[in-house]
C-alpha cells in the first residue's frame, strides 16, 4: 500500500504527517505492508504551483491512499488538490484531517 501526505502550512515539517507515519511503521503488520511518501509546501507557496507539483508527486508515486492536512489557509488548494487527484485515482482513498475539514 502506497500512502501519500501533504501539507501546506508555515512550518516546513508536518508534526500530523511524521505522527501518522510513525503510528504506522510501529505495527509490524502496516510496517511490511505500507510505503510512505511525504509531499511539504509552504503557505507562501503558490497555490496553483502547489497543486501541480502534488499531483505530479501522486502520478510517479501512484498512491493508494491519500491524506491531506487541511488549514483555513491551505483549504482552497486542498479543494483543487482534491478534484485533481480524485480524476487521477478515481479508487484511492483520500482522507482530510487537520483543523479545518469541517
Amino acid at each position: 500500500m502506497r500512502v501519500l501526505l501533504a501539507h501546506a502550512d508555515f512550518a516546513q515539517a508536518s508534526l500530523a504527517c511524521a505522527n501518522l507515519k510513525g503510528y504506522a511503521l510501529a505495527h509490524p503488520a502496516l510496517r511490511e505492508r505500507a510505503t510512505f511518501r511525504t509531499f511539504k509546501s509552504m503557505v507562501q507557496d503558490d497555490p496553483a504551483a502547489f497543486v501541480e507539483r502534488l499531483t505530479t508527486e501522486a502520478a510517479d508515486f501512484r498512491p493508494d491512499v491519500i491524506g491531506l492536512s487541511v488549514y483555513i489557509w491551505s483549504r482552497f488548494r486542498m479543494y483543487e488538490a482534491t478534484r485533481r487527484l480524485r480524476a487521477l485515482f478515481p479508487d484511492a482513498l483520500i482522507v482530510w484531517g487537520g483543523p479545518d475539514v469541517s
